[in-house]
């Protein structure tokens, strides 16, 4: 049993809630309401939830701003319980039980973030971060079927076209990707932070530069293809060098081919001063600081507080391990 026992004062209010007599409040001079359950176990906590739905819908302000107060306290696994729970009840009720959910995922993850040194993230492991920090209810596994099946078009793909260098099978993702699957940037919505998600871009193939070719990469680790994230300034791109030349492609415009020439015109294009130096591999945590970085512009643009300031201590906490 999860919601067990919770048991909170405040001058004017008492409220508990224990098992198996489940929730009382009240205020000193009146007799406390009391919720009871009559069998000898609660399952599923139905019981301990419907009280708690009481209090946070109950006719007096402050019976419902202390417990929407107390949410903060609960554990996560609670507020998940209540989350399931939660979907028949009104929104202000509905959106108190996800903000607190919501605080709960991010100090988790944050803490996370706290521990690079000891236990770094991998390309996938920052992408599903990310998602998770966006989304309460993602499903890593419905992410990790997609991306199988994207790897199972593109390995197709390699044997109708007889590709089997990097560079043709770097070529065939790309074609699979960008020209038959459509995947691309969303100029149309540029600023909205759904395409800095994974679990987004992979349903709508509309995303940025550096979430889609977060795609392209992992797609390509599962098929055992050599291919690099470039954070080039301004932009982000896939590439592989061979023989020391380097050959890149565009998710953000279907897949296009690029030159090393093509990237320095990009770069001056954005304003920046083209170097080799742009064209090397990046790591896992750069990616998560630019996707970071770049949801900290996008939720002050759309001046979500809540959410810049939670991407903000990440990034804060991700600095302190350097």
């Amino acid at each position: 049993m999860v919601l067990d026992q919770y048991f909170v004062r405040k001058p004017k209010i008492t409220i508990c809630i224990t098992r198996p007599y489940l929730l009382s409040y009240g205020r000193p001079t009146t007799q406390p309401k009391t919720f009871r359950h009559t069998g000898d176990h609660m399952p599923h906590a139905t019981e301990t939830t419907s009280a708690i739905f009481t209090l946070l819908t109950d006719a007096a302000p402050d019976v419902r701003e202390l417990m929407c107060e107390q949410l903060d306290t609960m554990t996560e696994q609670q507020l998940h319980q209540l989350y399931d729970h939660s979907h028949c009840q009104p929104d202000h009720v509905a959106h108190a039980i996800q903000r607190a959910l919501q605080n709960n995922v991010w100090q988790r993850l944050t803490k996370r973030l706290a521990r690079w040194r000891e236990a770094p993230m991998s390309l996938v492991d920052v992408m599903y971060f990310l998602c998770e920090f966006a989304h309460i209810d993602y499903d890593p596994a419905a992410i990790d079927a997609q991306l199988e099946d994207l790897a199972t078009r593109c390995r197709q793909e390699f044997i109708r076209g007889g590709a089997y260098d990097p560079k043709t099978r770097v070529n065939a993702i790309a074609e699979v990707l960008g020209n038959r699957l459509g995947f691309t940037g969303n100029q149309a919505e540029y600023y909205n932070p759904e395409n800095s998600f994974i679990d987004s871009v992979l349903k709508q193939r509309r995303g940025l530069p550096i979430s889609l070719s977060a795609i392209y990469l992992l797609v390509a680790q599962r098929l055992e293809v050599p291919l690099d994230g470039i954070g080039l300034p301004g932009h982000f791109i896939v590439g592989i060098s061979s023989d020391a030349t380097f050959w890149g492609h565009d998710p953000f415009r279907r897949g296009r081919q690029l030159s090393d020439l093509d990237c320095a015109r990009m770069v001056e294009q954005c304003g920046h001063t083209f170097d080799e130096n742009q064209l090397k591999p990046v790591s896992p945590r750069y990616i998560l600081v630019r996707s970071l970085n770049n949801l900290r512009q996008v939720y002050r643009r759309h001046e979500d507080d809540d959410r810049a300031a939670a991407v903000e201590h990440m990034l804060q906490a991700l600095i302190n391990t350097n």
